[in-house]
């Protein structure tokens, strides 16, 4: 690394590298690695996650058992955005209307989130393969200002079995408050077979930290018992789709009912549009230059991408500049492969009005690599975003042509739900 930018910080008592570091933007890149074609402050963390890797930060880092507890202070990693003093880096960040370019963001967090997931699951064993399996929630809490500096920051929050959570925040300089804050579920994969593998426990030594991991804990319990209460309440008469609960499967119903008046009576429904007439979609080959630390498709790469093709699709819908609120949910089902032929579909889910007057927007993306030799296509990832219009904007409510649309609209109802209520309890203050 250039002696000009900062490098790792040790913490004696904890004897690892807090990698806490400002990006000089000016330093040119010695090698050609993974990361170098994304952000800069993508770049910055792939490289010290890979001089870290090789050995090369310093030799007297202790490695421990693979079984021993880490602290969240072990993992705790911080970025700098120095937009006040750097006009390059103000630029490859901006939107076109001056505003802070959210997409570039989620490829930094997606970034971070893989360095600490990497640095908790250190040990004397072989390296785990680390894969994201989901984003739980990435919530904008205000506007941020490009002329601020800003830092990016995040831990392990909860250890499960095979699963890590991250929770990380970007602040600017002028405030303790994020702007905007995010959760990512990790899982390990054994470097041989594939199978899940044990990660290295978590234990939390602030009442914080604490309070935090039993909260994760609860939800990841819940989630677990609402899983099996759908595997064993599967609604057989209707498609073996898997419903939140009952009310839900009414609600889809009464959707279509909607859809059907809309469809034999199109001039006396009024202010009503079908999901299908929302879409957008386009189609990329994946490059190398795309590619993340293991050689296949970066999943911060396929989140700006879907992230910016919901933003289109969201604004083409209400005619007006629309504004990010947060990204509701990630899933990613299978790996995306450099050279892959991938399809991106957006549309309208529903609207929605918030809790203080504002019109909402949920946006799904879906990722397909098509396969055009075979003529098939396999399902890569789902994006869920939700954005607000102007308020003084009528939008048409969104109604699904199929129990299949029907089931993804409610579907991300009880999501936003889920959300709401765990918002409003109290130790989410």
């Amino acid at each position: 690394m250039p002696s000009s930018m900062r490098q790792f910080c040790r913490t004696p008592a904890l004897r690892h590298f807090s990698c806490s570091a400002t990006l000089m933007v000016s330093d040119p890149a010695s090698t050609v690695s993974a990361g170098m074609h994304q952000t800069p402050i993508v770049d910055e963390l792939w490289r010290r996650r890979q001089m870290k890797a090789a050995g090369s930060a310093t030799p007297e880092v202790r490695v421990f058992a693979a079984d021993h507890p880490k602290t969240p202070q072990f993992s705790r990693t911080s970025i700098t955005y120095p937009f006040s003093s750097s006009e390059k880096l103000r630029d490859s960040y901006s939107n076109p209307w001056g505003k802070i370019r959210v997409g570039r963001v989620l490829e930094d967090l997606d970034a971070l989130a893989g360095n600490i997931a990497a640095y908790h699951c250190e040990s004397d064993q072989p390296p785990l393969v680390i894969v994201t399996a989901s984003v739980d929630r990435i919530t904008m809490r205000h506007r941020a200002n490009l002329k601020d500096d800003m830092t990016l920051s995040g831990t392990v929050a909860w250890v499960g079995t095979s699963s890590l959570e991250i929770h990380m925040a970007v602040t600017s300089s002028w405030t303790d408050m994020p702007w905007l804050t995010a959760q990512f579920v990790f899982v390990a994969r054994d470097p041989q077979s594939g199978k899940a593998a044990r990660v290295p426990p978590l234990a939390p030594e602030t009442q914080n930290e604490k309070d935090l991991f039993e909260r994760c804990a609860a939800i990841s319990q819940a989630r677990k018992q609402a899983r099996k209460e759908r595997d064993a309440a599967k609604a057989d008469s209707v498609s073996m789709l898997e419903w939140p609960d009952h009310q839900y499967l009414v609600k889809a119903q009464d959707l279509l009912k909607k859809s059907v008046q809309l469809t034999q009576f199109p001039s006396l429904m009024g202010h009503y549009v079908f999901q299908s007439d929302t879409a957008a979609s386009n189609q990329l080959i994946c490059q190398p230059q795309q590619r993340n630390t293991r050689g296949r498709v970066f999943g911060g790469f396929l989140m700006r991408r879907a992230f910016e093709l919901g933003f289109a699709t969201s604004y083409s819908f209400s005619g007006a500049q629309p504004r990010f609120r947060e990204v509701d949910r990630v899933v990613f089902h299978s790996p995306v492969e450099i050279g892959d032929l991938l399809r991106l579909r957006s549309t309208v889910l529903y609207t929605s009005t918030s809790k203080d007057g504002r019109t909402l927007m949920h946006i799904e993306v879906e990722a397909f690599v098509a396969k055009p030799e075979h003529k098939s296509t396999v399902l890569s990832n789902t994006f869920n975003f939700t954005f607000e219009s102007d308020g003084k904007l009528v939008l048409p409510e969104v109604l699904p042509a199929s129990i299949e649309e029907a089931h993804k609209a409610v579907c991300q109802m009880s999501l936003n739900r889920e959300q709401e209520v765990c918002d409003a309890a109290p130790s989410a203050q």
